[in-house]
Parts: C-alpha cells; structure tokens; sequence
C-alpha cells in the first residue's frame, strides 16, 4: 500500500493540483495541493474515490493500486492538455487543438 502512494507522490502527483475529475459522468472531488500538501491530497483523493461509488466493492481492498493506476494514466495527459490550452490561446483558437492517432480511441 505504502510503496504505490510513494509512487504517486514521487512521480505521478501532478493530477492531485486540479482537485477535480469527472468519473463515469460525476466530478469527484478533493482537496488539490493548493491547498494542502501532497500527501494529504492523495489521500483525498483516494478517500474521494472510495465514497464515489465509482469503484466496484471488490476493487476498494486494491484502491492503493487502482489510486496508483489512475494517476500514472492522467500524469501525462493533465500535463498534454496545459499544452494544448496554451497553444489554444497563442494561436486564439476556439477550440482546443487535437492531435489524430489512428487505431486509438477513448472512452
């Protein structure tokens, strides 16, 4: 348990500042570290989650790990997307630019 929010902390943390995410339709949210230190935004955001609703009653005694999986997966994307909005308003687009990937696809 431990060793994955070490993970999260050390490397994958960046998500944590936003303090809000939408999950299967609702916004889970928790305390971003503007406001408090790092580590007690992981762990609400992980208390976040497991009051969602979202994660399925078998996955919760895992939650350290699914915690660990969801912000490695958003780590890069949260950081492509201040990208994207920066060059949205250097070029004063009305929409944030897309980059195509054929064969891929989100849900």
């Amino acid at each position: 348990t431990r060793l994955f929010f070490q993970a999260c902390l050390a490397q994958h943390n960046d998500i944590l500042r936003a303090g809000k995410l939408s999950v299967n339709g609702s916004i889970l949210e928790w305390e971003p570290t503007s406001r408090v230190d790092a580590e007690s935004s992981l762990h609400s955001f992980s208390a976040a989650l497991s009051d969602s609703g979202a994660v399925p009653p078998d996955w919760i005694e895992d939650l350290d790990e699914l915690t660990y999986c969801i912000l490695k997966s958003l780590s890069f994307q949260f950081a492509l997307m201040d990208v994207l909005e920066a060059l949205r308003d250097w070029f004063e687009l009305s929409f944030v630019p897309t980059i195509p990937s054929a064969g891929m696809q989100y849900a």
